[in-house]
């Protein structure tokens, strides 16, 4: 090759080469189906492991919900608390003509001391009441 180039070098010269460049390829094939076997590998536990946590949350939600349909079967519905409001109310009205319609003043402290703790229940269960259709 000190000469020059013949065609029958620059043919040795080049199938060398090419030769040399399908064993590159071969090695750069063997590396690029390892890398792509590790990344599959990788991608596999990676979806294990979103499932997984995806169930965890799926099992809380239901935790929760199931936790929020046992506390509303002990709420009181508007029914119950505007009967009950209704009811006091009735008896409130029974007290104020209770007290209008007492005669003296012993009588009157005392049905009035009876009064207040029966307004005093009263509001205490209204609020008891609200308490619980506010939640």
């Amino acid at each position: 090759m000190a000469e020059g180039w013949t065609l029958e070098t620059l043919k040795e010269h080049l199938t060398a080469k090419i030769d040399g460049l399908e064993k590159y390829t071969t090695d750069l094939s063997a590396a690029a189906k390892e890398a792509i076997s590790a990344a599959m590998t990788a991608s596999e536990k990676a979806i294990l492991k979103a499932e997984v946590s995806a169930d965890k949350r799926a099992e809380a939600s239901n935790e929760i919900r199931a936790a929020m349909i046992d506390q509303q079967k002990f709420f009181a519905n508007r029914e119950q608390t505007e009967f009950r409001l209704g009811a006091i109310d009735i008896k409130l009205g029974e007290l104020e003509r209770t007290i209008a319609a007492s005669g003296g003043k012993a009588q009157g402290f005392s049905s009035l001391a009876g009064i207040i703790s029966q307004v005093i229940a009263a509001v205490v269960g209204g609020v008891a009441v609200y308490v619980a259709l506010r939640g």
